[in-house]
């Protein structure tokens, strides 16, 4: 079973191949790390929970980070999916709830959802 740290690796490699600028190669490099060092090793037991999870933990880092490390973990996971090392992009399900969490915001303020 391959984990998460050589799917990021290879990942990492086929922006360089692709000429990806150095600055967002380094800027992924960080992101996916991070990723790798918070949810299960092995890239089977990832699951959109542990998405979830990392993205909710983000939650003290500028909105800019978590928009970057957001769309860092939309491409990985996109290209796992072309790589066909998995069936199913399980960000985008993760995004879902992450979405409906900021209306939520909204209900305090006594706004209607969005």
């Amino acid at each position: 079973m391959l984990t998460v740290e050589a799917a990021s690796t290879d990942y990492l490699a086929s922006l360089q191949a692709r000429h990806v600028p150095v600055a967002t190669v380094k800027a992924d490099a960080g992101d996916v790390r991070r990723f790798a060092a918070g949810v299960p090793s092995k890239l089977g037991a990832v699951d959109a929970a542990a998405i979830r999870a990392f993205l909710d933990g983000e939650q003290d880092r500028s909105p800019a980070t978590r928009r970057r490390r957001h769309g860092t973990l939309c491409s990985f996971f996109r290209w796992l999916v072309q790589q066909e090392l998995i069936d199913l992009n399980l960000v985008a399900s993760a995004s879902a709830r992450t979405a409906s969490s900021r209306t939520r915001g909204l209900e305090s303020w006594g706004l209607p959802d969005a």
